[in-house]
């Protein structure tokens, strides 16, 4: 059999779609259950302290820029074979660089509890929120069609930047940092225990982005090189 840009496009999107809509909420669900249960027992909180919530955040942020780092390299590609980059300058190739040379630093100041680094993530994501409200003004606007098997991509860029911006915000991270990383005085309470589960939530959401952009990518232009040798 051979393969097609229409076949392997056909095939990505049917893949991709199959897992958005079941696998990875089966994933996500079985996180949740995991973290129910072992709560439920007895288990160890210490997981969801501000602490590890707060270094969590950092991991997104790294996630972030690893996101941007596929749109990079496939914007330098695009540019190698068509002479032009395929985006505009905000979404694609200069915007991720941007954004990467803030999610990289920033991320390892949270992990570090860096006052700095937490004000300059309170920023980013203030942007990043702006940014989501012209989009859903846009949508709303022109009446785009918003496509069900993109969900995770639509969570992790139009609402995690409200969650991040809102636990940072709070009175307990602020005091965290004012620490030095010091460990939380007393237990996690409800509060936080929803929290760092959310976090988590989100983090498996935005490495679901980016493993299956970077596989899109790795695919198309992988039929792409085979195509253009055969012929």
């Amino acid at each position: 059999m051979s393969w097609t840009a229409e076949s392997v496009d056909e095939l990505i999107n049917w893949a991709v779609g199959l897992w958005n809509l079941i696998g990875l909420p089966a994933l996500l669900a079985g996180v949740v259950v995991v973290a129910l249960v072992g709560l439920r027992r007895g288990g160890d909180r210490s997981w969801a302290d501000r602490r590890h919530l707060v270094r969590i955040l950092g991991l997104i942020h790294y996630g972030f820029a690893l996101w941007s780092l596929t749109v990079v390299v496939a914007e330098v590609w695009a540019y190698r074979t068509m002479g032009v980059f395929p985006t505009n300058p905000a979404t694609g190739l200069h915007g991720s660089l941007l954004a990467i040379t803030l999610d990289v630093p920033i991320g390892l100041g949270l992990r570090r509890y860096w006052r700095l680094a937490r004000w300059a993530a309170i920023l980013l994501a203030g942007l990043r929120m702006a940014i989501a409200g012209m989009v859903v003004w846009y949508i709303g606007k022109f009446g785009v069609v918003f496509d069900v098997y993109e969900w995770p991509r639509f969570a992790v860029a139009r609402v995690l930047p409200l969650f991040m911006l809102g636990v940072l915000l709070l009175p307990g991270t602020a005091r965290l940092f004012r620490g030095a990383g010091r460990e939380n005085e007393t237990a996690p309470g409800s509060r936080d225990l929803a929290l760092a589960l959310l976090a988590r939530l989100f983090l498996i959401m935005l490495g679901s982005v980016v493993l299956t952009d970077a596989l899109d990518w790795a695919l198309r232009t992988l039929v792409e090189i085979t195509g253009s040798a055969g012929s």
